[in-house]
């Protein structure tokens, strides 16, 4: 009988011992969805940094066409299409024309031979699908032309 009574004293305290297994076990065990928020941190961490890596290169590109933007326009023999709100004024070779909207530079301007440049002057004020819609009719034409784009200056 004190066997038996020795034996059941040894299981009440390996179960209790047990049950704190299972306690501290539960509280300490890793999580499968720790790690997985842990590893899309980590690869967003990746991304963020592949990003990084895209914006300085785009911003080296962007310096070394910045270093060329102060050159002069070649105006010898280039027509100048001066776009503001109120017209579209076109001069080739001290020849002046007017049109009043987009539409009807194109209507007026497609039977003419264009030189082989063309300088844009944009007023900032000036919505950008009416320079769009003027680079187009000069594409319109079969000709090579070199279009060069300037902000108009007041």
């Amino acid at each position: 009988m004190k066997v038996f009574k020795y034996l059941a004293a040894l299981a009440d305290i390996s179960v209790g011992f047990l049950g704190l297994f299972f306690v501290i076990f539960s509280v300490t065990r890793p999580s499968v969805q720790s790690t997985a928020s842990e590893r899309q941190g980590l690869e967003s961490r990746n991304a963020g940094q592949q990003l990084r890596e895209e914006i300085r290169q785009l911003e080296e590109i962007k310096l070394a066409k910045a270093r060329n933007a102060g050159k002069k326009l070649t105006t010898a023999g280039a027509a100048k299409i001066i776009i503001t709100g109120q017209a579209i004024t076109v001069e080739i070779s001290g020849r002046q024309t007017r049109f009043a909207t987009s539409n009807s530079f194109v209507a007026g301007t497609q039977t003419w031979r264009w030189p082989a440049s063309v300088i844009l002057y944009v007023d900032a004020r000036v919505p950008f699908e009416q320079v769009v819609h003027v680079i187009d009719a000069l594409k319109q034409t079969n000709a090579d032309i070199s279009v060069q784009i300037a902000a108009l200056v007041k």
